[in-house]
């Protein structure tokens, strides 16, 4: 099926990072931790939607979808020149499902063994950038299957 959104991403582009109690944000839902943008051990990417092409509803249902289930709490939102701003990468990944694209951070922590400090320090940097700018946007029903509230890319 093709996919009619643009490759390049605009810089005033909003993506949404699906967000996770407990592993990305606190239980409480009281604070983002950095966490939310680190990506699996032995990749540099992490995925988000871009929700100035899909619909708020879709982004949730896309979320629900990737293996969420009930953590799931809401989203993490973000400009492309947000993301450009703190040295990481946005990018198209359409292969995965149209309306899909990666952050890249340019490097990877290995698997298995702890990475040396200073790389996990530099990490955790790039990643704590993103969380400062991004906006925090909890789901007030996240069991319903649509997103009834002001859009995520306002």
């Amino acid at each position: 099926m093709p996919c009619d959104i643009p490759e390049e991403l605009a810089d005033s582009e909003c993506l949404a990072r699906a967000l996770l109690k407990g592993q990305h944000i606190k239980k409480d839902l009281s604070s983002l931790r950095w966490q939310a943008f680190r990506p699996k051990a032995g990749d540099d990417e992490l995925s988000v939607m871009r929700a100035s092409h899909l619909s708020s509803t879709e982004c949730k249902q896309r979320a629900k979808e990737i293996g969420t289930g009930e953590n799931y709490v809401g989203f993490a939102c973000l400009l492309a020149s947000e993301v450009k701003e703190t040295g990481s990468t946005p990018a198209d990944s359409r292969w995965v499902y149209c309306g899909h694209a990666h952050i890249a951070h340019g490097f990877v922590i290995p698997a298995g063994d702890p990475p040396p400090a200073h790389v996990l320090e530099r990490l955790e940097a790039r990643c704590s950038a993103l969380k400062e700018l991004a906006r925090v946007r909890l789901d007030p029903d996240p069991k319903a299957n649509t997103w009834e509230v002001e859009p995520l890319d306002d």
